[in-house]
């Protein structure tokens, strides 16, 4: 006997549908629960300075030199700091400083005292401007970085704009500090600043220029709310006589997140001098922890096809922070080096490198060269990642990753000065912003271009990036017309359910009147099985030629078509609304329920609804981190219960008692599974399916009505229109078919 299609569609599809979700949440979990090994033992500082110096490269091709197989450097970053290096006995700042770095004919000039605060930009949106960044002497490097219009919660936004409460701005970056003790047990702080400069390599000695328990060796020279000027002497370590000067000019412009970093060396000998700039780039954003908690801090690179010298490429590796961290690990573990994270091989026709980021689910820390998109990234000629690990507390949400960035090797002639000017981008990872023009040289190298609307992991071939590119494109027009994104959401589901009707109703057709064909024939059928029982392959060829008697036939059955092709929508517009940054607090209705006493309902779209906030917050298997009541979720149970009332075809009659129970656990499943999958979800894409199902309801009866007016219950054409057969149950002659469209259109008068 064959299988009826109608239930093995019913029964095999919410399978997959389920098992795609199980699969879904097994890799969040797995994402979210990474396991780490506790972190080696720093070596104290001499022995750590001693291994750096034997490290020094002279040619560009040793490059690799730079970390030894037996180097614990490459896991802990140049400049141990005491915990109590203030204590330390004054230097004079005029006298060389034999011990500062090393015991070399070079070292770095070490100056007395702290450094006041030293911070560009404000909060004060009064100002002008988008960031408030402190600076910090270690590395002259960024300490931290904030962002003055964009806060870390819902609340917070609302608190600041009502002026009703606390409001944390958001952080872009922030120092990495980790402390330590060296061999004699003696406190000893790790840190690592993004931007900061680690070394610089003359005629092939490496000068520590990071600062630590030997003092501090970056001064400041003047400080504006705008601009900040540090400076580094490299002194002969007999004579005490200047070498070179190392000099950073941070500028931050109003309306801008592009901090111009202009950074130049100068030859004050009369020989000429062979140079390597080492510094450290972006540091890794903080982890989203809304939501599945899933792994979006990503390293990326930006970077020129050798076929293709005049395009700038995005990387599409997509490679996870966690994963550079794994890569580390297991290479400390075996007492190897780690390979470089640029160049690589897995990044195809790579020519050379014009800029390298840090990203996260909305923001992003990008280093990029200064003017015009011609120019390359001075400090592109290796990147490396150093890491500080955290507890082991069996996560790495505490470890610390950053990229350290190194120049060729270039020629100072006597008296020269070199620049190295970069600029550094931290700041929203949006694409209409970046394309702007407000921050001139993130546009100049195609910055927009780190923007991509995919969830990576094992289902990053599946997320329909290009797809999710158009839908985008749907919803922002959609929005310049009604300046709402939840009415164009509504508006997006009405473009795609229209599309769709007429295959959903010649689907929905197919599936009734195939149901109600197979329980017309049932009495034969059962006639048959019984006839035939003990030989099922002449029971199957006799139902077969019943159903061409009857003229059932699984042509037109395709129930499933319109479920399938809404899919990669789905699918899509899950990953967009989950990367676009133009969600992010973004209000649902204009804002309608935040007038309602601040009432968070709706208040963010790329969140949950929080219809009722929590004061607390725990974790659940398959929903991840739980904050709030939310009741679009709840709500999508039960449209997604009744929109399967209209979805259902009829009884064929032909079910075993077990098949239908299967296909009622079926139902339930379907329907209690699905929110709890959608539960954390963005906010709009449960507003997507809510509204997707309530039309489809709506659809569905007005389906219904139309096939109640067809013959569904006989033998028909696709069209719905009954077709006559002679008595013998032949395919009907030319005769009888226009004799039978005559009397359809001049039906016999009634006497």
């Amino acid at each position: 006997m064959p299988r009826e299609p109608n239930k093995a569609l019913r029964i095999i599809v919410p399978l997959i549908a389920i098992a795609g979700g199980i699969a879904l949440a097994i890799g969040v979990g797995m994402s979210s629960k990474r396991t780490s090994s506790p972190a080696p033992a720093a070596p104290p500082p001499a022995q750590q300075q001693a291994q750096q110096d034997q490290g020094a490269i002279e040619e560009p091709a040793a490059q690799e030199s730079l970390e030894l197989a037996d180097d614990t450097s490459s896991l802990q970053p140049p400049g141990p700091i005491a915990a109590d290096a203030g204590a330390e006995p004054p230097v004079d700042d005029a006298a060389p400083n034999e011990s500062a770095v090393d015991s070399g004919a070079l070292a770095a000039r070490v100056y007395l005292g702290d450094v006041p605060p030293v911070v560009l930009g404000s909060l004060d949106p009064a100002l002008g401007f988008e960031l408030e960044v402190e600076l910090t002497p270690y590395g002259a490097g960024v300490s931290s970085a904030k962002t003055t219009n964009h806060y870390v919660t819902i609340r917070d936004r609302v608190n600041a704009q009502r002026d009703a409460g606390p409001a944390e701005n958001y952080t872009i970056q922030t120092i990495a500090e980790q402390a330590g003790a060296t061999a004699d047990g003696a406190p000893i702080t790790y840190r690592m600043s993004a931007m900061g400069v680690t070394a610089i390599t003359l005629d092939g000695e490496r000068i520590e220029l990071f600062g630590g328990s030997y003092g501090r060796v970056w001064d400041i020279e003047r400080h504006s709310p705008n601009e900040a000027v540090w400076k580094a002497e490299i002194i002969d370590g007999e004579t005490g006589e200047a070498v070179a000067i190392l000099r950073r000019t941070y500028t931050l412009n109003t309306g801008s997140f592009e901090l111009i970093v202009a950074q130049s060396i100068e030859n004050l000998t009369s020989d000429p001098i062979a140079a390597i700039w080492e510094q450290f780039g972006a540091l890794d954003l903080p982890r989203d922890t809304s939501g599945y908690r899933l792994t979006m801090q990503r390293v990326r690179f930006g970077y020129r096809r050798m076929s293709q010298p005049s395009t700038i490429h995005a990387d599409g590796a997509l490679r996870t922070r966690d994963s550079y961290l794994s890569d580390i690990q297991r290479d400390a573990e075996k007492r190897r080096v780690s390979e470089a994270a640029w160049p690589h091989e897995r990044y195809d026709d790579a020519g050379s490198l014009v800029w390298t980021a840090q990203t996260n689910r909305y923001f992003m820390a990008a280093v990029y060269p200064v003017g015009q998109a011609a120019q390359d990234l001075p400090l592109g000629a290796a990147v490396r990642s150093a890491v500080l690990f955290g507890p082991n507390d069996g996560t790495r949400d505490d470890d610390r990753l950053a990229l350290r960035l190194s120049t060729p090797v270039f020629q100072l002639a006597p008296g020269a000065q070199q620049s190295l000017d970069v600029a550094f981008y931290p700041g929203p990872k949006d694409d209409r912003r970046l394309a702007s023009g407000d921050d001139p040289g993130a546009t100049a190298v195609e910055l927009d271009k780190i923007v991509i609307h995919n969830m990576g992991g094992f289902c990053a071939w599946c997320t329909f990036a290009w797809l999710a590119d158009i839908l985008l494109a749907v919803l922002r027009f959609f929005t310049s017309l009604s300046h709402d994104w939840a009415i164009s959401i509504i508006l997006l589901v009405i473009c795609v359910r229209a599309a769709l009707h007429p295959i959903f109703k010649k689907s929905q057709i197919g599936i009734q009147r195939f149901g109600k064909q197979m329980q017309r024939i049932a009495p034969k059928q059962k006639k048959l099985q019984e006839k035939f029982k003990d030989d099922p392959k002449r029971l199957r060829l006799e139902i077969q030629k019943l159903m061409r008697e009857e003229q059932v036939s699984y042509a037109g059955l395709f129930g499933c078509l319109p479920m399938f092709l809404q899919s990669p929508i789905w699918i899509a517009l899950y990953a967009m609304l989950y990367t676009d940054f133009e969600l992010r607090h973004e209000a649902a209705f204009y804002g309608i329920f935040q007038q309602f006493g601040g009432w968070t309902f709706l208040a963010d779209l790329s969140r949950g609804d929080a219809f009722i906030p929590l004061p607390f917050s725990f974790e659940l298997p398959l929903m991840g981190t739980i904050t709030a009541i939310n009741v679009l979720p709840l709500l999508l149970g039960v449209v997604f219960f009744i929109h399967q009332k209209y979805l259902t075809p009829p009884s064929t009659g032909t079910m075993t008692p077990e098949q239908e129970q299967t296909q009622k656990i079926m139902k339930v499943m379907m329907v209690v599974m699905f929110p709890i999958f959608m539960y954390n979800a963005p906010a709009a894409l449960s507003l997507y399916f809510v509204t997707n199902s309530t039309l489809g309801i709506i659809e569905g009866r007005w389906i219904r009505a139309h096939m109640d007016a067809m013959d569904l219950d006989g033998t028909q054409g696709p069209d719905g229109r009954k077709q006559v057969t002679n008595t013998a149950g032949a395919k009907p002659t030319l005769e009888e078919r226009l004799r039978a469209r005559l009397e359809a259109k001049h039906p016999p008068k009634r006497k």
